[in-house]
């Protein structure tokens, strides 16, 4: 019962966050019309609509409409007069337990309009579809689609031209909901025409947090990588074909984008969004009312969004000791079940987040949640290299060699990782004289870095200060370095990880 009451608190709490995002995201939307208005040359500003991007389509002017409700000015005018909830006096804490009201823009208002009006003008107008916005996996026979697949999917398109008609008679449906609706329609028919599937590209993102620079994946890893991508299209074709879930479109388009990624060998995975985003300009005339109006009007927005981004900040804030991951945990488990007794009944005890726990410190974290509460027998789940090192069962100097970034055998340099010495995850007596030596040879980068700096942009320059942050903890005994394999296909994989997963599900 603790397991799932558990998860419908974090999902609780997950929800919480993303209202407080997408507001955010929504006061950003107005500062930046806002901004167009005042830069806007020859009386014009452009801005897009998301989803109407996957056809072609001249530019479209929109002309200020005659009704004065429906014109720009009143939606800036609507949205300046927006009353602001006093939000803001209370505590981040409290804040982060309870939903905001929903807050959605006069802009994004508009900007559902324009999509309703687009889907129901499709078929008066004829539009093509803008094949640059869609990918077809056509790189083996083995993606070629058989005739029970294009039976499958008629049958899906008859499905969501069912489900189109009733968004065009009840307009209960969102104007992102039709416009996705006919997005997937168009991805059927070209599908069928071409005879391989064919899917809508979403937003692209860069996976990593760092910029892909340098990273040259040997040929045999790519093949083996595409072998993989080809056996998980296979395994997700089988799952979306196994029934109709409108659902399950968005688990087929995003395997769909990393299988393309993978055989185009482009490294870009798609982002993990509701629906694929591809927008299209409308130009606006702007009236001389737009043009004319209060100059302190974009600094009212900008004010507005900057407030409320300084707010999310403060709710959802960062510090290394004080505020973690670690500690956030025991806080929201604390807020869980405020009352000792229950919490002593549901998890056995307290872990206190407070800094004086030391509970900010993962591995005094792990002691204090196996003294405090109910915990089964702990499993130990190995980073990729330990795992490779016990099941090798090396020798003594065969297994030092191995912490040695220049002999290992599993490690290969690659540009996510700063340049380091030693590892430091399976010691903790050489710990200080490894993380010395790391550090060193950190600083002597540096000086790398500084003569490289017209060149290269400071590229070593940051890399060799990354390599003496995260050397640092290790004079102290504390290691947060465990190395990027981004080359490691799934025959690379040790075997206990299958096993470990196995036991996890």
């Amino acid at each position: 019962m603790t397991k799932e009451d558990l998860k419908i608190k974090w999902n609780g709490i997950y929800i919480i966050q993303r209202k407080w995002i997408e507001n955010r995201e929504e006061r950003k939307k107005e500062a930046l019309f806002v901004k167009k208005i005042r830069e806007a040359e020859n009386n014009t500003l452009e801005w897009e609509i998301p989803g109407l991007g996957y056809w072609k389509t001249n530019t479209p002017n929109e002309s200020l409409p005659n009704e004065p409700e429906n014109s720009f000015d009143s939606l800036i005018t609507e949205t300046e007069t927006n009353p602001e909830s006093d939000e803001s006096k209370k505590y981040p804490e409290t804040l982060s337990l309870s939903p905001p009201s929903r807050y959605i823009s006069s802009i994004s208002r508009w900007e559902d309009k324009k999509q309703k009006e687009f889907v129901r003008n499709f078929q008066k107008e004829n539009r093509t579809p803008n094949l640059d916005q869609f990918i077809r996996l056509d790189f083996k026979k083995e993606f070629l689609l058989t005739d029970e697949e294009k039976t499958k999917l008629k049958l899906y398109s008859g499905n969501l031209k069912s489900e189109l008609t009733y968004c065009l008679e009840s307009d209960l449906c969102k104007g992102w909901e039709e416009i996705l609706t006919l997005i997937r329609l168009q991805s059927i028919e070209l599908s069928l025409s071409s005879g391989y599937f064919v899917i809508p590209k979403k937003t692209k993102k860069n996976l990593f947090y760092r910029e892909i620079t340098g990273l040259e994946i040997p040929k045999e890893v790519w093949a083996k990588k595409k072998e993989e991508a080809q056996e998980l299209f296979q395994l997700t074709k089988n799952r979306f074909f196994s029934f109709y879930d409108p659902t399950s479109f968005q688990d087929w388009e995003t395997i769909g984008g990393k299988v393309h990624s993978i055989y185009t060998e482009n490294l870009e995975f798609t982002d993990m969004d509701t629906y694929p985003k591809a927008a299209a300009k409308i130009k606006i005339t702007l009236t001389n009312a737009s043009l004319t109006n209060d100059s302190n009007l974009l600094l009212t927005y900008q004010t507005r969004s900057n407030h409320y981004e300084k707010l999310v900040s403060g709710i959802y804030s960062y510090h290394l000791i004080s505020k973690n991951c670690t500690n956030e945990l025991f806080r929201y488990l604390n807020i869980f079940y405020p009352d000792p007794a229950t919490r002593k009944e549901r998890l056995g005890g307290t872990v206190s987040e407070k800094t004086n726990s030391l509970s900010f410190v993962p591995a005094i974290a792990y002691h204090q949640v196996k003294s405090n509460y109910k915990t089964k027998e702990p499993k130990q789940f190995l980073s990729y290299r330990l795992a490779k090192k016990r099941e090798a069962n090396l020798g003594f100097f065969s297994n030092i060699k191995e912490d040695v970034t220049f002999f290992s055998s599993t490690y290969k340099k690659n540009s996510f990782d700063p340049s380091f010495v030693f590892f430091t995850d399976d010691t903790i007596g050489l710990r200080p004289i490894y993380g010395l030596t790391n550090i060193t040879w950190g600083i002597g980068n540096t000086g790398i870095g500084l003569f490289y700096l017209p060149w290269d942009k400071g590229k070593r320059l940051k890399q060799a200060a990354e390599g003496v942050f995260f050397s640092l903890p290790e004079i102290f005994f504390f290691n947060i370095r465990k190395g990027f394999f981004p080359y490691v296909t799934s025959e690379d994989l040790p075997k206990s990880y299958l096993q470990e997963n196995l036991q996890t599900k």
